[in-house]
C-alpha cells in the first residue's frame, strides 16, 4: 500500500467544545491542547509468535496449481492450510488488478489467516500470484492491526520471492511495532473516505448481518483505510470475529463480510449482499452514521465516544431495525 499521508486540516479545540457541548457529552482531554488522547496502536500481546506461509504457482504434473512453499509450521499442516484457503489465494481478473489483502478465520479454529497477495508471473510467463500468510491469534490479528499489513513494502514481511523450505516464526513484538509505526497515516487519511464510511456504517445499522460490497473505482488505494475506519468504529458492536474482508480484486460470492470488486456484475443474486454507494441515502440510518463518523473523526481516529453510543445498542442483530433506530437516535 503507498504510504498515505495526514491530511493538513487540524481541529482546534473549539470545535471539539461546540460538538460536545451539543451533544451533552464529556470527555477528559488534554488540558494544553483541548483534545482526546490519540487511540494509539492497538496493545497486542507481546510474547508468542506467528505462523507463516508461502504459497505460489508451481508447475504440477503439467498444470499449473498453487502450492505451499515454504512454511514455519508442519509441511502437514502448510498443505491443510492451503485446502483451506485456496479459494482466496488468486485474484478475480486474470491479470490481478494489485496488492491485495484478506483476512479470514479458519473453520474449526480460533485462528484467523492474513493473505498478502501479490501479483507476478509463473515461471512459465503466466499471469500468477505470490501469495504470504500469517497465521495466528484472533487477538493478534484483529480485524484493524491485519488491514495495517497491506502489501506494498518491499521489506514487510522479509519474505523473498523464491522462498521454498522453512521459514522462521514471526514474534508478535515485530508485529506491534509496525501497527503502531502505521496506525497514525490511516487515523489521518478518515477524511478521505467518509462519504463511503458513512454508507457503510448506515447499511451495517440497516442490515447488519449482511456482507458488503464495494467497487474498487469509488476508492482507489483507500480501501484499506475504509476497512480500518469501519473495523474500528463497528467492531465492538458486531464482533471483531464478523470483519472478515477481502482488500481488492475480490468477488462477491465469497463469503466474508467486507468485498472490494474491480467490477459489479448487472445482477445480485443474494438477499445477504448489500452493495454500497457513497450516494447519501436520506434516511434516520444515514443521519445516524453521519454523527457517528463525525464522532470519530473530530476525535481524530479515536472510536470511545461513538463505542459509548453503539454500546447503549447491545446486540444488534437480534433487534429490528426499528428498536436500532430507535435505540441509537435516543444514544446520540
Amino acid at each position: 500500500m503507498q504510504t498515505v499521508k495526514p491530511n493538513d486540516h487540524e481541529l482546534d479545540s473549539a470545535d471539539v467544545t461546540r460538538l460536545d457541548a451539543s451533544r451533552g457529552t464529556r470527555t477528559a482531554r488534554d488540558s494544553a491542547t483541548g483534545r482526546l488522547p490519540q487511540a494509539g496502536a492497538r496493545r497486542l500481546p507481546t510474547e508468542g509468535f506467528l505462523d507463516q506461509v508461502v504459497f505460489r504457482s508451481e508447475d504440477m504434473s503439467g498444470r499449473a496449481g498453487m502450492a505451499a512453499v515454504a512454511y514455519s509450521c508442519t509441511p502437514q499442516n502448510a498443505d491443510q492450510v492451503l485446502r483451506h484457503l485456496d479459494p482466496l489465494l488468486r485474484p478475480t481478473s486474470r491479470a490481478g488488478q494489485g496488492y491485495s489483502l484478506v483476512r479470514c478465520v479458519l473453520p474449526d479454529s480460533n485462528d484467523v489467516a492474513v493473505l498478502s497477495r501479490i501479483p507476478t508471473v509463473d515461471r512459465m510467463g503466466r499471469p500468477s500470484v505470490f501469495v504470504h500468510a500469517l497465521i495466528g491469534s484472533a487477538q493478534v490479528l484483529t480485524a484493524p492491526t491485519s488491514v495495517m499489513l497491506q502489501p506494498g513494502l518491499p521489506d514487510w514481511p522479509g519474505v523473498s520471492w523464491d522462498a521454498a523450505g522453512g521459514l522462521p516464526r514471526l514474534p508478535i513484538r515485530d508485529l506491534q511495532q509496525r501497527f503502531s509505526e502505521e496506525e497514525p497515516h490511516y487515523r489521518a487519511a478518515i477524511e478521505h473516505v467518509r462519504p463511503l464510511l458513512e454508507a457503510a456504517v448506515a447499511q451495517l445499522i440497516r442490515t447488519p448481518e449482511n456482507r458488503l460490497s464495494f467497487h474498487a473505482q469509488e476508492l482507489h488505494a483507500h480501501a484499506p483505510v475504509l476497512i480500518w475506519a469501519l473495523s474500528t468504529l463497528l467492531g465492538p458492536w458486531l464482533g471483531d470475529d464478523a470483519f472478515t474482508y477481502v482488500s481488492g480484486d475480490g468477488d462477491e460470492h465469497l463469503r466474508l463480510k467486507l468485498i472490494f470488486v474491480p467490477a459489479w456484475k448487472v445482477l445480485m443474486g443474494e438477499r445477504s449482499l448489500s452493495r454500497v454507494f457513497s450516494k447519501r441515502s436520506p434516511d434516520q440510518a444515514r443521519s445516524i452514521a453521519e454523527d457517528l463518523v463525525d464522532r470519530f473523526i473530530l476525535d481524530e481516529g479515536n472510536p470511545a465516544r461513538a463505542h459509548n453510543v453503539l454500546a447503549r445498542c447491545p446486540n444488534p442483530r437480534s433487534r429490528t431495525l426499528s428498536e436500532r433506530l430507535d435505540v441509537l437516535t435516543r444514544a446520540l
